[in-house]
């Protein structure tokens, strides 16, 4: 499976692999991007966020959008990644 050259939305992302980079290389570096994120998403969940939680959970207003801004910012460094 190769991917098409030609595409320029592939190649604004960052997507398409250039001549000297074959797929399976491309596909172990997103791998690779995407078991870092995953061990500072533990991390973080483990080290950071429980003593964040116990102030935030005093008001559940502040509790509601301290997740939204999680989800997005999970998002924002998922996309940023590739």
């Amino acid at each position: 499976m190769t991917f098409p050259e030609g595409d320029p939305s592939l190649r604004e992302c960052g997507c398409a692999p250039t001549s000297d980079q074959s797929l399976a290389l491309h596909a172990a570096i997103i791998a690779l991007k995407g078991v870092r994120f995953l061990v500072v998403v533990a991390v973080l969940a483990i080290r950071v966020l429980p003593g964040v939680t116990t102030h935030l959970a005093r008001t559940p207003e502040l509790l509601v959008l301290a997740g939204i801004a999680w989800a997005v910012a999970l998002a924002a460094v998922g996309e940023a990644l590739g």
